[in-house]
């Protein structure tokens, strides 16, 4: 249930703590739940949500996620989408219900009873609607499963918790299965079913906590003997270490806390520590990512499950079985009637296909998802969703470019984008490469040194003086230092193979000119009896006559890689991109592009590289995919001038939640960098965001982690090294932006703390 208000009611308004903006709870917690279809209490309501609802959902009229409204003149009823009960009905009474069991099963139907036993079943366990549209549906129920009709009280409800009849919310749910996160404890809910705000707390707390038991305050008194049995039955241990599961009492916001005391559970003898009371509500509506343990997640609900292993090949598209109820064979319109989710992943590299994607259930856009790549597919935190309406044969899915969703969903931010020459370079060289996790093969500093030292025919060395290289090419000899250093690393010789093949380096001869006496170099491809000369023109005769000495033979560096200035930067992005996927233990699924150019109000701005970075592709994440750019530096002693600082303090202000990647290839910073980080770091934890995250976390990444993955281990002293620990423990993005500040910044932990959260503890103090 997803509250629209102008005010927050008195029950969840707090004395202590900060309260949430109305419209920002409303929006929370419709990022929480990402619901398929939104449905109208009252006219108006999603336009106060989203004033641009409208427009979206014209778009794909058909699938069945739009705001349908019970009020008059509607264009849309409630049974224009979905699977009507009638079918369920039908087919389990064919299935199971029309044969005589060994064990008798059953089936209440409820009427009848005051208003408060009616509103608490309605909610607790489903009660038909007094609506002449409904009759048909409430009278297949009764035929189909001969439900007994009782009236909504205590001693139904003592019936339904001992779990000696089903009530028409479990035939609903009948042959699905719910996915929780974590807990195996019991919560015992205590609400007051006429409290509006109760009510949406017990209806939404079912569907993120597990067996949870409703308990009508009014009830309380006639409750408490089954009460204490549930407790008891349910403090027994979990597993053979003597872990007990115990039961959550939870009150209702709109309760006083001293209610409790009616049950008088001090007087009931029950263990010690078999219950906790809890006063409290989990503010789901804030999408953060502080603790990835205490934060509970929204279950997920499957009716069937089935894996598929599809080849991908150079195809934008793929065919997939889709999975139907086994119910109907066709819904009663063209819209959707059910929803498949597609939960993918892609095995071996990947360096094309959008892998982890912002969710687009709500705040949709006509830009994003970009209807040319993924059709009528909708991105969610949970996977993919496809509507359907038959049951025959498969369909088709998307597989969307990096490059193409990255820039449709800044579109949908208002901001433009196209590959800046910096991340064309970089692109080309990631081809070469054969993908990011090829780029292990250049993470070394001799290789990229040797390689920046080749692309410039002329370099100063300092000092004013200035070192010539010929033709951008090294002789066997002058490679050697490289070598050698690279089988240091490895503890094996190293060879130029591994550059041969990913062209970066050609093997080639060197001649020189008959006529202007220049030197030239030849790829073996041009070696001939007639060569020409690259600055007069002239063809002459290679000299045949005499063997070439060592020194003519000699590798020139081609391609992106003979970019002068480090490529364009092209090393420090593609490494770092490759070190937040490798970091993390098993890769992580991540969107990225190369450098692009942002415009936005006639403003540009250019960021290093952009990605999306999801851990956990395989279960449904709270706040999605985290959003990461940022500014890449080579070995410069001063690369993070004041100018990349402010560059990067724009794009947190433009892209407010994404991280701040300052990278550079040297392992040190100087004082003055580390004093205009350390104000980056400062400014982006003090913006906290509407949904508690701080605006723009910095992230430091130098050499020490891009050309040696336990550098900084030995840099944190006694706290573990962000990679490694990323492998035997749980960090979260949050946390590895902090470590790398201490580490590199030379930041205390009074400093940090101060930074984090000084703000917010001035708040409540």
């Amino acid at each position: 249930m997803i509250p629209v208000m102008d005010a927050l009611p008195p029950a969840w308004c707090e004395v202590n703590r900060p309260n949430p903006d109305p419209n920002e709870l409303t929006r929370g917690l419709l990022r929480y739940f990402e619901p398929d279809l939104l449905v109208e209490t009252c006219a108006g309501q999603l336009d106060r949500v989203d004033p641009n609802a409208g427009d979206r959902y014209e778009r794909h009229p058909n699938l069945g996620h739009g705001a349908f409204k019970l009020v008059e003149g509607a264009r849309h009823s409630m049974r224009d989408v979905g699977v009507t009960m009638d079918h369920v009905y039908a087919y389990l009474h064919r299935k199971e219900f029309q044969f005589e069991r060994r064990t008798p099963r059953t089936l209440l139907r409820f009427e009848g009873g005051d208003k408060v036993g009616r509103a608490f079943f309605e909610m607790a366990y489903g009660m038909f609607p007094d609506r002449t549209d409904f009759a048909g549906v409430e009278g297949t129920y009764e035929r189909a499963f001969d439900a007994r009709s009782v009236p909504p009280e205590v001693e139904t409800w003592a019936v339904m918790e001992r779990q000696e009849a089903m009530c028409p919310f479990d035939v609903t749910l009948h042959g699905t299965e719910r996915f929780f996160q974590r807990s195996w404890d019991e919560t015992i809910f205590i609400f007051d079913p006429l409290s509006g705000p109760d009510v949406i707390d017990f209806w939404n707390l079912r569907l993120f906590r597990r067996d949870v038991v409703p308990v009508n305050v009014h009830w309380l008194e006639d409750s408490r003997d089954l009460v204490v049995a549930l407790i008891r039955r349910k403090y027994r241990p979990l597993n053979a270490h003597g872990v007990m599961t115990h039961t959550t009492i939870q009150l209702g916001r709109s309760l006083d806390p001293a209610t409790i005391d009616v049950l008088r559970l001090s007087e009931a003898g029950l263990p010690d520590r078999s219950y906790t009371t809890k006063t409290w509500y989990d503010p789901i509506w804030q999408l953060d990512d502080l603790d990835l343990f205490s934060r509970p997640e929204p279950s997920r609900l499957s009716a069937e499950r089935r894996d598929v292993e599809v080849p991908l090949d150079d195809r934008w598209a793929v065919r997939v079985p889709h999975i139907a109820p086994p119910y109907l064979r066709q819904t009663r319109s063209l819209n959707a009637g059910w929803v498949n989710t597609i939960s993918h992943r892609f095995y071996g590299s990947n360096d094309d296909r959008a892998d982890a994607m912002p969710s687009a259930a709500v705040g949709r856009s006509r830009a994003y998802p970009p209807q040319s790549e993924m059709m009528d597919q909708r991105p969610t935190r949970e996977g993919w969703l496809t509507f359907h309406s038959y049951n025959q044969g498969g369909h088709s899915i998307r597989l969307p470019f990096m490059r193409n969703v990255v820039k449709a969903w800044l579109t949908a931010q208002g901001i433009e984008a196209a590959p800046s020459d910096a991340g064309r370079v970089a692109h080309s060289m990631l081809v070469t490469l054969g993908g990011l996790n090829q780029s292990r093969i250049i993470g070394h500093e001799a290789v990229l040194r040797q390689f920046d030292r080749m692309a410039h025919s002329r370099r100063e060395i300092g000092d004013g003086e200035v070192e010539d290289v010929p033709f951008r090419t090294a002789t066997v000899d002058q490679l050697q230092p490289m070598l050698r250093a690279i089988g240091a690393r490895w503890g094996r010789p190293a060879t130029l193979q591994p550059f041969v093949d990913i062209g970066a380096l050609r093997l080639g001869l060197s001649a020189q000119c008959d006529h202007c006496g220049k030197w030239n170099w030849y790829d073996l491809d041009q070696v001939g009896a007639q060569v020409t000369c690259e600055r007069c023109l002239s063809v002459f005769s290679f000299p045949q006559g005499q063997l070439p000495p060592r020194t003519a033979w000699r590798y020139r560096v081609v391609g992106p890689y003979a970019v002068p200035n480090l490529a364009g930067g092209s090393y420090t992005c593609l490494l770092t991109l490759n070190f937040l996927r490798q970091a993390f233990g098993m890769a992580p699924a991540m969107t990225f592009t190369t450098a692009l150019d942002l415009t936005r109000d006639g403003e540009r701005l250019e960021t290093d590289l952009f990605a999306w970075h999801d851990r956990d592709i395989g279960g449904r994440r709270l706040a999605g995919p985290n959003l990461l750019v940022g500014e890449c530096k080579g070995f410069a002693e001063d690369a993070f001038k004041q100018a990349d600082v402010d560059r990067l303090r724009r794009l947190g202000e433009w892209l407010p939640g994404a991280y701040l990647i300052a990278a550079c290839l040297k392992s040190v910073l100087s004082d003055e960098e580390k004093g205009r980080l350390a104000d980056l770091c400062q400014w982006g934890w003090a913006r906290p965001r509407t949904d508690g995250n701080p605006a723009s976390p910095v992230i430091v990444i130098t050499g020490a982690d891009l050309f040696d993955p336990d550098g900084m281990e030995r840099r944190l002293g006694r706290m573990p090294d962000p990679g490694a620990t990323a492998k035997t423990g749980p960090w979260s993005l949050l946390e590895f932006a902090a470590a790398t500040q201490k580490g590199y910044l030379d930041l205390s932990d009074e400093e940090l703390i101060e930074m984090r959260y000084g703000r917010q503890l001035d708040v409540r103090g």
